[in-house]
Formats: C-alpha cells, structure tokens, sequence
C-alpha cells in the first residue's frame, strides 16, 4: 500500500542509485507502481521529498547518541553515525553537505553538537569552535573518501617520491576509517570544558 513512508523509502533507493538528479515524480512513480498523481496525495512534489529523505537521513545521525554521559563519548557516537549514514548512503550524504547543509534537517545536527557542548559548560564561542573543528574534519573525511582512487605508489618515481617508496608498507596498511577515529579523539582531547568553581 502506497504511504509516506513507502514512497521516502522508493526515494532513498534512487537517491542511493543515482543521485538526485536520478529522482524525479515520474521515476519514483515507476519505482512504485503507481501514477504520479498517487504520490502527489502525500508529498507536494520532488522538493518535499527530497528534505523528507535528508531529515530521514539526518534523524538516524541523531538516534544512536547517547541522552546523557560524558560529552566526549556523546559527540563521537554522533560523529561515528554520521559517518556510518555516508558509508550507507553516500551520494544522499554528499548531496546533503554540499546542498542542503544549512537546511532544518541538518541544522538539527548542529543543534544537538552545540547542546551537548552547553551541556558540558563550554561558552558558546568555544562550542562553536569545537562543533567547526568537528564537522569540518568529517565532511574532508568524506569527501576524501568518495576522490577518485590515486597513483599507487609502486607507480612512482623512486628518486622523485623517495618518502612514498620508504612509507610503502605503512601506505598499504593505512586505515581510513581507523585514522577518522583518531582524528575525532585527537579532535575533542584539544578541546577541555572550564571547571566548575
């Protein structure tokens, strides 16, 4: 049976496969099986169910953080999920960052960061700096991620590239999304919420 749910769940699948220039009302209503007029019941139109299939995305960035405990573990699960959300739906993910990034959906991310961060006794200056920090380092992470694969190594020039060729075993054993971890601990051990008096 045609609902909200089925007809985000029909988007999602050709956001996934293609892009969002993939998703149009006659492509979703093929998907589905019905007539464009059916869908149109339930969304106003491609607009509605693009920021319905971003809010969908963002609220399952959102769900796995933790209510309470320490700060530091709040916004790594979050920063955790979000990368887990591009790992699943990575043109949805990219699409967002680079279009939709200052939209209520994603705005929601940004509130939970910031509240997290009052909750800890940053003022909010500082919570702006962490939260910059944070997000920057997570969408160069994934967009680094999705770049065309580079120069192997082995292909270099030995005299040109000596340090490459010296680095060789560790290059090949580098872990992307080891290092991210890193980075984001790295990340929030800079940053010290004041004391209490």
């Amino acid at each position: 049976m045609l609902s909200r749910d089925s007809i985000l769940d029909a988007g999602l699948e050709i956001l996934d496969e293609g892009g969002p220039q993939a998703l149009s009302m006659r492509t979703l209503a093929r998907r589905l099986g019905v007539t464009a007029t059916a869908i149109y019941y339930h969304y106003s139109g491609r607009d509605e169910i693009l920021e319905s299939v971003v809010d969908h995305v963002c609220t399952r960035i959102i769900e796995p953080v933790p209510a309470d405990g320490a700060w530091d573990d709040r916004l790594r699960a979050l920063m955790t999920a979000m990368v887990d959300q591009a790992s699943a739906h990575p043109e949805v993910v990219t699409w967002t960052i680079t279009n939709f990034s200052k939209r209520r959906p994603v705005l929601r991310i940004h509130e939970l960061i910031l509240a997290i961060l009052h909750g800890a006794g940053f003022d909010p200056a500082t919570a702006m700096e962490v939260k910059g920090a944070l997000l920057r380092f997570a969408v160069g992470h994934l967009t680094l991620r999705g770049a065309a694969p580079g120069t192997n190594w082995r292909q270099l020039p030995k005299r040109e590239f000596p340090e490459h060729w010296a680095a060789g075993d560790a290059i090949d054993k580098f872990d992307t999304e080891a290092n991210f971890r890193a980075g984001v601990d790295a990340l929030l051990d800079g940053f010290t919420p004041p004391v209490s008096p």
